[in-house]
């Protein structure tokens, strides 16, 4: 039996004006969006090693969970978790916001920055470029950890790049900035469609990640959630005991 939204043919296109961004684009449909969840759950690579953590048993900073919780229930919008500090739980949040999104079949992907990147890159040659790009730019919830790392490069480079003499090749810092730039662009355009987390050690309202900074303190389409508290690793196991003491109760209640 063929969807009754789109006949079958996997894609709907929407009824806006002319001047409308998405006038007379191909938009997946639900059921396509379903029969990508598996492929996304492959493509983010988390596999049975990522940590154990939920929304409900977070062990970090209660101001950043309810931001997360917040974002889940609007799905839509960029959610930008910051901290200059490393373990605080950042790349946590994210990765139990992808699997609440895959508990809800809503299709979600979670890609750390370079290695999307290196994806990217290889594209070129397997011939899949344009078919991963537009799934970066579209999948519902794109959950972008180690947002920072593409943008370290140093003064040196730096300095090159605004002298005029950039390098647009593969792997090149501007290229790079670029693939980026077109990512959150998209999304940033169709806020009130999509989600997008990032996780970053960068503070985006010092204007460390410009141009793409602007996009971040637009206070209609994005929030900036600084991410407080220790590191949890030295406490990881403590933290799973924990856990696990809280699910035997749960299920003993």
């Amino acid at each position: 039996m063929s969807c009754p939204i789109c006949g079958g043919a996997g894609y709907v296109r929407r009824d806006v004006p002319v001047n409308h961004p998405d006038f007379g684009r191909a938009i997946p449909c639900r059921c396509k969006k379903q029969e990508t969840l598996p492929a996304l759950k492959r493509w983010s690579g988390l596999g049975n090693s990522t940590q154990a953590w939920t929304l409900e048993d977070f062990p970090g900073d209660r101001a950043a969970l309810k931001a997360a919780q917040e974002a889940l229930a609007q799905k839509h919008g960029i959610w930008v978790f910051w901290s200059h500090a490393f373990g605080t739980g950042k790349t946590g949040i994210l990765v139990s916001m992808v699997q609440a999104c895959w508990q809800a079949n809503l299709p979600a992907l979670y890609q750390s920055v370079p290695a999307m990147l290196d994806r990217l890159r290889a594209s070129y040659a397997e011939g899949d470029y344009d078919t991963i790009m537009n799934e970066l730019k579209q999948v519902p919830v794109l959950a972008l950890d180690e947002f920072h790392r593409w943008h370290n490069k140093g003064r040196d480079d730096r300095a090159h790049r605004f002298s005029g003499d950039e390098d647009k090749s593969e792997g090149s810092r501007s290229w790079a900035e670029e693939k980026i730039f077109q990512i959150v662009e998209d999304r940033y355009i169709h806020w009130d469609e999509r989600l997008t987390l990032i996780a970053t050690n960068r503070n985006p309202d010092k204007g460390d990640l410009d141009p793409i900074a602007s996009r971040f303190s637009d206070s209609l389409r994005s929030r900036v959630i600084h991410v407080g508290g220790g590191d949890l690793r030295p406490h990881a196991r403590e933290l799973e005991s924990l856990r696990q003491l809280t699910l035997g109760e749960k299920q003993l209640a």
